[in-house]
């Protein structure tokens, strides 16, 4: 299979392609033009040959030259002529060269620089994987261990309250991202917990911070208590907000309102009482970040049921954490 470019594709081909069909059309111009002369030569001697006689009898002053040597005179002009032609063609020809030569050092500079591209291009590539690759360690572990504690916690309780075995929760991870030029921007509450919690923000670079929002279903465990043992497992001021629905607004509203601030993607964070959009940088890392771990809002979900009525001869069943060395350098937000 031909495995070269169409010639709309390839400059050297139409390079090339121009410089042959300029000097094929060079080269049937001069056979015209050398058929022409001879054709003019054959014409002009016999012309001469059979008036050189009559001109010297009309003309007596005209030197004494036999035809053969107005001829020979004459065929001596017209070489001088045709060597005259060919240096001109050679200055032609080297003017096509030069410009040739001119057009393959501009193309060599154009393949170089293409190289380059595609090199930086490949950096850049590399580098966004390595990103999305941090990115998900940063972001994606965090939010995997945040789902298996807020499990354990629910396991925990139900192994010591049968009250327990009926509550449900239903949420979602926002993740907000800060920098350090945007901590003077940021609220009293929120600059202290972030101070309590150990975060420091990096300059011009993003932090990613998951928070939970979520609803959840008591059935009949008293709200104070679910709030005390959020708060005892994340014990910062502010890091735990557990409330109950407004009392004035049907459950329904309430429900929508929650769910529906859980869900917002706005990619801004939230300074000095605005929204603050986000780099496009950190758009672009988050969002190709979010589209290759998560399954739309899925892998952002998280979801406890009721207890499950146990076997005979079973125990509940949870997936073990050491609570004492065990740190979770996340907000949680109910």
């Amino acid at each position: 299979m031909d495995d070269k470019l169409p010639e709309k594709d390839n400059p050297s081909a139409v390079t090339g392609d121009s410089i042959k069909a300029y000097a094929s059309q060079k080269k049937r111009e001069r056979s015209w033009r050398w058929l022409w002369q001879l054709v003019l030569a054959f014409v002009l001697g016999l012309l001469i040959h059979w008036l050189w006689p009559l001109a010297r009898q009309r003309y007596p002053k005209l030197p004494e030259m036999s035809p053969e040597e107005v001829l020979a005179i004459l065929a001596i002009a017209f070489a001088v002529v045709q060597f005259l032609d060919a240096r001109g063609q050679e200055h032609e020809l080297n003017a096509i060269s030069g410009e040739l030569r001119a057009e393959t050092t501009n193309l060599k500079g154009q393949i170089g620089d293409l190289r380059i591209e595609t090199a930086n291009l490949g950096g850049q590539i590399g580098k966004l994987q390595t990103e999305t690759t941090n990115l998900g360690t940063q972001i994606g572990d965090i939010i995997k261990r945040a789902r298996a504690t807020t499990r354990n916690l629910f396991g925990k309780h139900r192994a010591l309250r049968r009250r327990w075995h009926g509550a449900q929760l239903l949420g979602w991870f926002e993740v907000d991202a800060l920098c350090a030029e945007d901590a003077p921007l940021l609220g009293n509450e929120r600059a202290a917990l972030m101070a309590d919690m150990g975060v420091t923000l990096a300059p011009a670079q993003p932090t990613y911070i998951p928070t939970i929002h979520a609803v959840v279903a008591l059935n009949g465990l008293d709200w104070q208590e679910m709030r005390d043992a959020f708060q005892e497992k994340w014990p910062h001021e502010h890091q735990v907000d557990v409330r109950p629905f407004y009392e004035h607004q049907p459950v329904e509203k309430s429900l929508y309102c929650t769910i529906r601030y859980a869900l917002k993607r706005s990619c801004s964070s939230f300074l000095r009482g605005a929204d603050a959009e986000w780099p496009e940088s950190w758009l672009v890392e988050f969002e190709t970040w979010s589209q290759r771990w998560s399954r739309s809002f899925q892998s952002f979900r998280i979801s406890i049921g009721k207890k499950r009525t146990p076997k005979l001869i079973s125990t509940p069943k949870y997936t073990s954490i050491d609570e004492d060395n065990y740190i979770e350098p996340m907000p949680m937000v109910f």
